[in-house]
Protein backbone atom coordinates (compact mmCIF):
# COMPACT_ATOMS: atom_id res chain seq x y z
CA UNK A 1 0.00 0.00 0.00
CA UNK A 2 1.67 3.12 -0.59
CA UNK A 3 2.50 5.63 2.12
CA UNK A 4 1.61 8.96 0.31
CA UNK A 5 -1.50 10.17 -1.39
CA UNK A 6 -0.87 10.44 -5.20
CA UNK A 7 -3.73 11.63 -7.22
CA UNK A 8 -4.99 10.24 -10.24
CA UNK A 9 -3.45 12.47 -12.81
CA UNK A 10 0.09 11.59 -10.86
CA UNK A 11 0.18 7.84 -11.19
CA UNK A 12 -2.39 6.15 -12.33
CA UNK A 13 -1.46 3.12 -10.72
CA UNK A 14 -1.71 3.73 -7.14
CA UNK A 15 -4.05 2.41 -4.85
CA UNK A 16 -8.00 2.62 -5.59
CA UNK A 17 -10.02 5.47 -5.11
CA UNK A 18 -13.35 6.12 -4.54
CA UNK A 19 -14.64 9.31 -6.72
CA UNK A 20 -17.19 10.00 -3.64
CA UNK A 21 -18.15 13.91 -3.61
CA UNK A 22 -19.02 14.19 0.20
CA UNK A 23 -19.55 17.52 1.90
CA UNK A 24 -17.41 17.93 4.89
CA UNK A 25 -15.78 20.60 6.91
CA UNK A 26 -11.66 20.98 7.73
CA UNK A 27 -10.19 22.59 10.53
CA UNK A 28 -6.58 24.58 10.42
CA UNK A 29 -4.47 24.98 13.21
CA UNK A 30 -5.26 28.60 13.50
CA UNK A 31 -9.06 27.98 14.17
CA UNK A 32 -10.37 28.24 10.72
CA UNK A 33 -13.13 26.04 9.00
CA UNK A 34 -13.58 25.71 5.72
CA UNK A 35 -16.57 23.69 4.10
CA UNK A 36 -16.12 22.11 0.93
CA UNK A 37 -16.53 18.79 -0.56
CA UNK A 38 -14.06 15.68 -1.24
CA UNK A 39 -13.29 14.45 -5.33
CA UNK A 40 -11.71 10.98 -4.28
CA UNK A 41 -10.69 9.42 -1.38
CA UNK A 42 -8.42 6.20 -1.04
CA UNK A 43 -7.07 4.23 2.41
CA UNK A 44 -4.49 6.64 2.53
CA UNK A 45 -5.43 9.83 1.62
CA UNK A 46 -8.02 12.16 0.05
CA UNK A 47 -8.16 15.15 -2.97
CA UNK A 48 -10.76 18.35 -1.70
CA UNK A 49 -12.39 20.61 -3.92
CA UNK A 50 -11.58 23.97 -2.44
CA UNK A 51 -10.83 27.86 -2.82
CA UNK A 52 -8.09 27.25 -0.33
CA UNK A 53 -4.26 26.47 -0.94
CA UNK A 54 -3.15 25.54 2.24
CA UNK A 55 0.81 25.32 2.97
CA UNK A 56 1.96 21.40 2.24
CA UNK A 57 2.56 19.99 5.33
CA UNK A 58 -0.03 21.75 7.31
CA UNK A 59 -1.60 19.87 9.28
CA UNK A 60 -5.33 19.46 9.37
CA UNK A 61 -8.06 17.94 11.05
CA UNK A 62 -11.75 17.23 9.44
CA UNK A 63 -14.61 15.82 9.62
CA UNK A 64 -17.18 14.20 6.65
CA UNK A 65 -20.08 12.42 5.32
CA UNK A 66 -20.18 8.91 5.26
CA UNK A 67 -16.42 8.16 6.48
CA UNK A 68 -16.78 10.87 9.47
CA UNK A 69 -13.54 11.89 11.45
CA UNK A 70 -10.34 12.37 9.59
CA UNK A 71 -6.67 14.07 10.22
CA UNK A 72 -3.74 14.49 7.86
CA UNK A 73 -1.73 16.92 6.20
CA UNK A 74 -1.59 18.52 3.38
CA UNK A 75 0.17 16.26 0.82
CA UNK A 76 0.17 18.97 -2.16
CA UNK A 77 -2.40 21.66 -4.30
CA UNK A 78 -4.27 19.98 -6.75
CA UNK A 79 -5.86 21.56 -9.72
CA UNK A 80 -9.12 22.53 -8.03
CA UNK A 81 -8.07 22.29 -4.51
CA UNK A 82 -5.57 20.57 -2.77
CA UNK A 83 -4.36 16.75 -1.46
CA UNK A 84 -4.53 15.49 2.02
CA UNK A 85 -1.91 12.63 3.27
CA UNK A 86 -3.89 10.73 6.11
CA UNK A 87 -2.16 10.47 9.75
CA UNK A 88 -4.87 7.78 11.89
CA UNK A 89 -3.62 5.65 14.43
CA UNK A 90 -3.89 1.77 13.57
CA UNK A 91 -7.16 1.32 15.08
CA UNK A 92 -8.82 4.73 13.16
CA UNK A 93 -7.05 3.57 10.20
CA UNK A 94 -9.02 0.33 10.31
CA UNK A 95 -12.00 1.74 10.50
CA UNK A 96 -11.87 4.07 7.57
CA UNK A 97 -10.51 1.30 5.16
CA UNK A 98 -13.77 -1.00 6.44
CA UNK A 99 -15.81 2.26 5.78
CA UNK A 100 -14.19 2.19 2.48
CA UNK A 101 -14.54 -0.86 1.81
CA UNK A 102 -18.39 -0.87 2.65
CA UNK A 103 -19.12 1.86 0.09
CA UNK A 104 -17.39 0.30 -2.50
CA UNK A 105 -19.28 -2.80 -1.85
CA UNK A 106 -22.14 -0.78 -1.81
CA UNK A 107 -21.97 0.85 -5.10
CA UNK A 108 -20.40 3.91 -3.93
CA UNK A 109 -18.60 5.07 -6.59
CA UNK A 110 -20.86 7.94 -7.80
CA UNK A 111 -19.82 11.12 -9.90
CA UNK A 112 -19.63 14.71 -9.12
CA UNK A 113 -22.97 15.82 -8.37
CA UNK A 114 -24.57 12.81 -8.20
CA UNK A 115 -28.21 12.32 -7.24
CA UNK A 116 -28.58 13.07 -3.00
CA UNK A 117 -29.01 10.10 -0.47
CA UNK A 118 -32.71 11.33 -0.20
CA UNK A 119 -33.92 11.45 -3.72
CA UNK A 120 -31.76 7.69 -4.47
CA UNK A 121 -32.04 5.56 -1.38
CA UNK A 122 -35.07 5.92 -0.19
CA UNK A 123 -38.42 3.96 -1.55
CA UNK A 124 -40.96 6.03 -2.60
CA UNK A 125 -43.27 4.39 -0.44
CA UNK A 126 -46.13 5.88 1.67
CA UNK A 127 -43.92 6.93 4.58
CA UNK A 128 -42.80 3.51 5.89
CA UNK A 129 -39.69 3.30 7.79
CA UNK A 130 -36.64 1.47 6.49
CA UNK A 131 -33.29 1.17 8.60
CA UNK A 132 -30.95 3.65 7.24
CA UNK A 133 -27.74 2.87 5.53
CA UNK A 134 -24.89 2.65 8.00
CA UNK A 135 -23.41 5.80 6.84
CA UNK A 136 -22.08 9.39 8.58
CA UNK A 137 -24.09 12.17 6.96
CA UNK A 138 -23.66 15.51 7.40
CA UNK A 139 -26.13 17.71 10.04
CA UNK A 140 -26.40 21.14 10.45
CA UNK A 141 -27.52 22.32 13.95
CA UNK A 142 -29.27 25.51 14.78
CA UNK A 143 -26.77 26.68 16.06
CA UNK A 144 -24.70 26.38 12.94
CA UNK A 145 -22.21 24.13 14.11
CA UNK A 146 -22.18 20.75 11.68
CA UNK A 147 -21.59 16.82 12.93
CA UNK A 148 -21.59 13.71 11.35
CA UNK A 149 -23.96 11.30 12.99
CA UNK A 150 -25.99 7.90 11.62
CA UNK A 151 -29.49 7.77 11.02
CA UNK A 152 -31.03 4.84 13.30
CA UNK A 153 -33.83 4.88 10.56
CA UNK A 154 -36.13 6.63 7.62
CA UNK A 155 -39.01 7.00 6.26
CA UNK A 156 -40.24 9.57 3.31
CA UNK A 157 -41.47 12.35 5.60
CA UNK A 158 -38.72 11.71 8.97
CA UNK A 159 -35.45 9.88 10.39
CA UNK A 160 -34.47 9.39 13.85
CA UNK A 161 -30.54 10.72 14.18
CA UNK A 162 -28.74 9.13 16.45
CA UNK A 163 -26.50 11.66 18.64
CA UNK A 164 -25.67 13.07 21.96
CA UNK A 165 -27.03 16.03 20.82
CA UNK A 166 -30.58 17.28 21.94
CA UNK A 167 -31.78 20.43 19.88
CA UNK A 168 -34.75 21.68 20.98
CA UNK A 169 -38.14 20.59 19.87
CA UNK A 170 -39.47 22.37 16.74
CA UNK A 171 -35.65 23.33 15.72
CA UNK A 172 -34.85 23.53 12.15
CA UNK A 173 -32.05 21.45 11.26
CA UNK A 174 -30.87 20.20 7.83
CA UNK A 175 -29.48 16.93 7.58
CA UNK A 176 -27.37 17.31 4.09
CA UNK A 177 -29.50 18.38 1.78
CA UNK A 178 -32.72 18.58 3.14
CA UNK A 179 -34.83 20.59 5.92
CA UNK A 180 -36.47 19.09 8.90
CA UNK A 181 -37.81 19.87 11.84
CA UNK A 182 -37.01 18.43 15.23
CA UNK A 183 -40.35 16.73 16.42
CA UNK A 184 -38.76 14.60 19.77
CA UNK A 185 -35.91 13.31 21.59
CA UNK A 186 -35.09 9.78 21.38
CA UNK A 187 -33.37 7.68 23.83
CA UNK A 188 -30.38 7.70 21.78
CA UNK A 189 -30.68 11.01 19.98
CA UNK A 190 -33.77 13.06 18.23
CA UNK A 191 -36.18 12.44 15.56
CA UNK A 192 -37.16 15.09 12.76
CA UNK A 193 -40.03 15.52 10.72
CA UNK A 194 -38.51 16.42 6.93
CA UNK A 195 -40.17 19.77 5.42
CA UNK A 196 -41.62 20.16 1.78
CA UNK A 197 -42.99 16.45 2.04
CA UNK A 198 -45.64 16.02 -0.43
CA UNK A 199 -49.50 15.24 0.97
CA UNK A 200 -49.80 12.43 -0.63
CA UNK A 201 -46.80 10.90 1.45
CA UNK A 202 -48.14 12.13 4.44
CA UNK A 203 -46.72 13.90 7.35
CA UNK A 204 -45.73 11.57 10.13
CA UNK A 205 -42.19 11.89 11.99
CA UNK A 206 -40.27 9.06 12.48
CA UNK A 207 -41.65 6.89 15.24
CA UNK A 208 -38.75 6.85 17.84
Amino acid sequence: MPQEYRPYWIDKRAEPRLHLHLAGTISFPDGSDLALHSRDVSRSGMAVIAPARPAPGLRVNGIFEEIGIIAGRVARWTPDGFAIRFMHDAAHQARLCARLDTIEAAGGRRPLGGGGFFDSRIPQQRAGRYSAPDLHLMITLPDGRIIAERLRDISRSGASVISRERPSLGAGIRIRDRDATVIRHTPDGFAVRFEGVEAEHGARGCAP
